[in-house]
């Protein structure tokens, strides 16, 4: 049981990347924006800008098919969805052949 937690806590294998992933969509989906705008870490430190500042709220916004709005919030988001999706790709990928033996 601790392996299983492991792994997916490291996500060191294609299911558990997956299952993360769906897990933070469904419920970034499901949050209001307002609780995410007091999400930031770097605000409880005091720092004001950095480059994945926003990322989360620009995925709530791709979420719920506001494209101009998440470009607005932080046009990295793009970059790092172009990236997730080959890597979620790839797993999906391996888990089939993996299954089909």
């Amino acid at each position: 049981m601790f392996r299983r937690y492991l792994r997916l806590l490291t996500l060191s294998t294609p299911e558990s990347r997956l299952f993360v992933w769906a897990l933070l969509t469904v419920l970034i989906f499901l949050s209001s924006f307002s609780w995410l705008e007091d999400l930031s870490l770097y605000k409880r430190f005091g720092i004001d800008w950095a480059p994945s500042i926003g990322l989360t709220r620009a995925y709530w916004y791709l979420l719920h098919g506001d494209i101009e709005a998440a470009w607005r919030m932080n046009k990295i988001v793009f970059i790092v969805i172009g990236i997730g999706s080959i890597i979620l790709l790839k797993d999906i990928r391996a888990i089939i052949v993996r299954r089909r033996g």
